[in-house]
C-alpha cells in the first residue's frame, strides 16, 4: 500500500477564504495582539434582528488565533484552538463590531489569550479567553 503524503498547510496567512465568508477584516496584528473587524448587516443576524453569536465567537477566535501566532519577533507560528470559554454580555446591533486579542500566556506548546468584542461606540459585547495549542 502506497503511503499518502501529507502537504503542510501554510504557516500564516491573513487570506482566508472563511474570514472572507464572514466579512471579517484584520484591522491589526503585531505581536501576541491582533484586532479583527467586522460590518455586520443583514447575513450576520439571528432571526431576533441581533448579530449572531457564532459570528461573536468566530470574531474572538479570529483575532486570539492570530494574536496567538504572531509573536514579539514578527516570526508566526501554526497553532489551533484547544479551548474557548465566552460570556455573551449584550446583543450586536447591525453596524462595525471590533474583536480585540491579546496573549496573556505563551508556554512551549500553550498559548492563552483574552478577546473582547466591541460594536462602534466600544460598548463591550463578549468576554472570552481562548486557549491554543502550538503545532
Amino acid at each position: 500500500m502506497k503511503k499518502e503524503t501529507e502537504t503542510p498547510a501554510p504557516l500564516f496567512s491573513e487570506n482566508s477564504p472563511f474570514n472572507d465568508l464572514c466579512g471579517l477584516e484584520i484591522t491589526e496584528r503585531r505581536g501576541g495582539h491582533c484586532t479583527v473587524a467586522c460590518r455586520t448587516g443583514e447575513n450576520h443576524l439571528n432571526p431576533y434582528g441581533i448579530v449572531h453569536g457564532g459570528l461573536l465567537f468566530t470574531m474572538m477566535d479570529v483575532a486570539g488565533g492570530y494574536a496567538a501566532r504572531t509573536l514579539d519577533s514578527g516570526e508566526t507560528i501554526r497553532c489551533v484552538t484547544q479551548n474557548a470559554s465566552t460570556v455573551f454580555l449584550h446583543p450586536g446591533k447591525p453596524g462595525t463590531l471590533t474583536a480585540e486579542g491579546d496573549v496573556i500566556r505563551r508556554g512551549g506548546r500553550i498559548i492563552v489569550a483574552t478577546v473582547c468584542v466591541y460594536d462602534s461606540e466600544h460598548s463591550l459585547l463578549t468576554k472570552g479567553e481562548f486557549t491554543y495549542y502550538r503545532l
